[in-house]
């Protein structure tokens, strides 16, 4: 997995390239605190170009969106493709996070 991240209006976006799984984490996380620390409220996951995620990446979701909440801070998902998005929505992550098709669509508020 690769993981960047960049600012465009008050948002940060992290992209995510590759497998989100459980080995992930060394990488996921510490990203994840910076962009927390940035003055950005709102964080993006641009899953574009995730091509697969396993179970303890779900739980790594769910752990980033808790704690997101509990840090006042807003957390998206954008753009997840095939089996990547058939994984979210059989784990009910849209639930728990909004899913949108584009950064823009996240911007704005305008979910899928």
């Amino acid at each position: 997995m690769r993981m960047t991240q960049r600012t465009s209006r008050d948002v940060a976006i992290l992209e995510i390239v590759d497998e989100l799984t459980c080995g992930s984490r060394k990488e996921f996380t510490p990203t994840m605190d910076k962009a927390k620390q940035s003055s950005s409220r709102h964080l993006i996951l641009n899953f574009k170009q995730v091509t697969f995620v396993n179970s303890r990446a779900i739980g790594l979701l769910v752990l980033a969106a808790q704690q997101c909440k509990l840090d006042n801070h807003k957390l998206s998902l954008v753009a997840p493709q095939g089996s990547v998005k058939q994984i979210l929505e059989l784990a009910n992550i849209p639930k728990l996070l909004p899913v949108f098709p584009s950064e823009e669509a996240a911007t704005s508020g305008k979910a899928a």
